[in-house]
């Protein structure tokens, strides 16, 4: 599974992938080993390099879906999300979004709890 964010330059949006990455976790999903972001720019995300590299590793064969934080890190423009929507759907590959009132728990560790 891929994971997908919009950011600003120069600055990689790091808490908003950490947060794509623990959603995918928490769903049992394997997550690519690496994380792909572009700057917040074109409606169109085959104009974005790293949404275009995502899609090639789909085509390939190597990633079968995409989670970003909401359509918005796809596309701006309504048409087009529903344009990506029905390719992926064509390769038989999936597009999701982590749910706003989603929250990443962070497990305890036995450390914490040890008594000794």
């Amino acid at each position: 599974m891929a994971t997908y964010a919009l950011g600003m330059l120069p600055h990689e949006p790091r808490a908003t992938l950490s947060r794509l990455q623990a959603f995918v976790l928490h769903q049992g999903w394997r997550v690519y080993g690496r994380a792909f972001w572009d700057c917040d720019g074109s409606p169109y995300p085959l104009d974005r390099a790293g949404w275009r590299e995502i899609e090639r590793l789909m085509v390939a064969g190597f990633v079968h879906g995409v989670v970003t934080s909401g359509e918005a890190a796809v596309s701006s423009d309504p048409t087009e999300y529903e344009r990506v929507r029905d390719r992926f759907e064509s390769r038989r590959t999936f597009l999701t979004h982590v749910p706003d009132n989603w929250h990443q728990t962070i497990p305890a560790t036995r450390e914490a709890h040890d008594d000794r």
